[in-house]
């Protein structure tokens, strides 16, 4: 699904951001030698229900995470690669309460 996505606990939920769905080596290429895309989606288990839930998207993409923290409230995610294998160095910060409102059913 995300993999290296950065993963962290907020509340009853364990949360998994960002990541890409081709594995790749250290260097942003796929095992199967296709650049890996990051993306900027969010899932989350719930930890009372047992359930899983896809969240609005975060406010760009990016991959190589290891770890999704909270300051105050918000989510934020440091680093990480962009777009054609760019390492960042920036911060990535999206509001708890927007980052986990629940999708509406179409």
């Amino acid at each position: 699904a995300l993999y290296r996505a950065a993963g962290g606990v907020v509340g009853n939920w364990v949360l998994f951001a960002a990541g890409t769905d081709n594995p790749y080596n250290y260097n942003g290429v796929g095992y199967n030698s296709v650049p890996a895309e990051p993306r900027a989606a969010m899932l989350g288990y719930d930890m009372n229900t047992g359930a899983w839930h896809s969240f609005p998207p975060l406010p760009r993409e990016s991959m190589d995470h290891r770890r999704l923290v909270t300051a105050g409230d918000l989510l934020v995610l440091v680093g990480g690669m962009e777009q054609h294998q760019t390492v960042s160095d920036g911060v990535l910060l999206a509001p708890v309460a927007e980052a986990m409102a629940p999708r509406p059913r179409h």
